[in-house]
């Protein structure tokens, strides 16, 4: 439900329906700003602890080519151009 508050936007609804009957809970801008404030919070935390380290044994990034060849798209004769 957090990602759905958080891709939506700032006037997004998200409706919850529990399946015990329970009554439907209408999450909005407000649970959207705490859910916010909670990530803001712990990415303050992570940050504080150093610099982020991926982890040992990754693989190696591939050394050829040194630049990845790339070439515009050409229609043939100018065909399905307008």
């Amino acid at each position: 439900m957090q990602v759905a508050l958080l891709a939506g936007g700032p006037r997004t609804t998200q409706t919850v329906i529990y399946t015990d009957g329970s009554p439907p809970n209408v999450l909005g801008a407000a649970d959207r700003k705490r859910y916010l404030d909670d990530l803001t919070r712990h990415l303050h935390r992570c940050a504080a602890q150093g610099p982020l380290w991926p982890g040992d044994g990754l693989v190696t990034p591939p050394t050829s080519p040194e630049r990845m060849p790339y070439q515009l798209f050409q229609y043939p004769d100018d065909a399905g151009r307008e």
